[in-house]
């Protein structure tokens, strides 16, 4: 639930690593959290229903996995520099 303080908390973490949170920066950081929170979220919602029983598990089993895939390529998307490493953009 790291994702959800971020969102809450756009000044601070720009001021923590060192960034001006002028302009839109802030509300970036809180478009990017909530974006992350509302993945890992929905992938726990979906495991829940699955582990609870009843029809349609495998399904169930699939949508999570997938959505659990999208999570983990925005978390690795959001995380990374857009500045390639030999200086280039």
């Amino acid at each position: 639930m790291g994702a959800a303080g971020i969102s809450f908390l756009p000044h601070e973490l720009l001021k923590f690593v060192g960034v001006a949170p002028v302009g839109i920066l802030p509300g970036m950081v809180q478009v990017l959290a909530a974006l992350l929170t509302d993945f890992v979220v929905g992938a726990l919602a979906i495991v829940k229903a699955a582990f609870a029983g009843g029809r349609h598990t495998q399904v169930l089993a699939i949508a999570a996995a997938v959505d659990a895939i999208f999570a983990i390529a925005f978390a690795l998307h959001f995380f990374r520099s857009p500045v390639q490493a030999g200086g280039t953009t």
